[in-house]
């Protein structure tokens, strides 16, 4: 990678898009939404495994070169000229891997309170009401509690993305991670970004040690205060019912996640 990689993951609907437009702005820099990158590395370690007759035949050194060449090729052009940001949030359960692909990389983590990120895609749902989402089977007769629970289960949307972040968090390579706060992105977007690029050339040797307390679920929708309300982008009134989630499940305790 002939001018460095480094890789946006962390929690949806917690601002890697507008975290992504924001890099832009820097002609240096290429990021963008979620990338096919990704998806295509999984693909890549499944036709490489023992499910493949004839991956025993397969060293582990030519499993490293394919997984790093699917990087070099993918984005040749771009890295003639630009230092790359790759989107997806997969990238915070690969660590062991990528911190050996790419030693000086980093992962940039964008996070939210877990009731706001339910909140926040059940108005996408509402917003397009007329239209059934794919993301929950186009269930015609889902309500917001079955929605919200098919989030919250282990293979869910939210919740894969959660314990792939506690798995980067609490795990050795973690001093890799950046953590980003959708609110301190969305109220002072110049500052946040600033801020995370400066940590990019420098080790976090503390990280491991912080306590995780943007991913509590206290401030949920259904007790929220009007400046809450606004610093998550909301109209002032959170969309989702009270207590409508396995959200409140899925909180902090004891200085990190459970």
């Amino acid at each position: 990678m002939q001018n460095g990689i480094h890789f946006i993951s962390g929690q949806p609907r917690s601002g890697s898009t507008l975290l992504a437009a924001i890099l832009r702005q820097n002609p240096r820099f290429h990021a963008a939404m979620m990338s096919p990158v990704g998806g295509m590395y999984m693909a890549l370690e499944g036709a490489m495994s023992r499910r493949n007759e004839a991956a025993v035949f397969i060293e582990e050194a030519q499993r490293r070169d394919v997984l790093k060449g699917l990087f070099t090729n993918y984005y040749h052009m771009i890295q003639k000229d630009k230092l790359v940001f790759d989107t997806n949030r997969v990238w915070c359960a690969k660590l062991p891997a990528l911190t050996q692909l790419f030693p000086k990389a980093r992962i940039v983590c964008c996070v939210r309170d877990l009731p706001w990120i339910m909140d926040s895609i059940e108005r996408l749902v509402r917003k397009n009401a007329f239209e059934l989402s794919g993301m929950f089977g186009y269930d015609p007769g889902s309500t917001v509690y079955t929605r919200i629970n098919r989030l919250a289960t282990g293979e869910g949307m939210v919740r894969h993305a959660f314990d792939a972040l506690k798995e980067g968090f609490f795990g050795e390579q973690a001093s890799r991670l950046i953590l980003v706060e959708y609110e301190a992105l969305a109220r002072t977007p110049k500052s946040s970004t600033r801020f995370s690029m400066s940590l990019l050339s420098t080790t976090i040797s503390r990280m491991s040690n912080t306590r995780l307390t943007i991913l509590t679920s206290r401030s949920a929708p259904g007790g929220y205060t009007p400046s809450a309300a606004r610093s998550n982008g909301s109209s002032g009134k959170a969309c989702c019912p009270r207590n409508s989630s396995n959200a409140s499940q899925m909180t902090c305790s004891g200085g990190g996640p459970t």
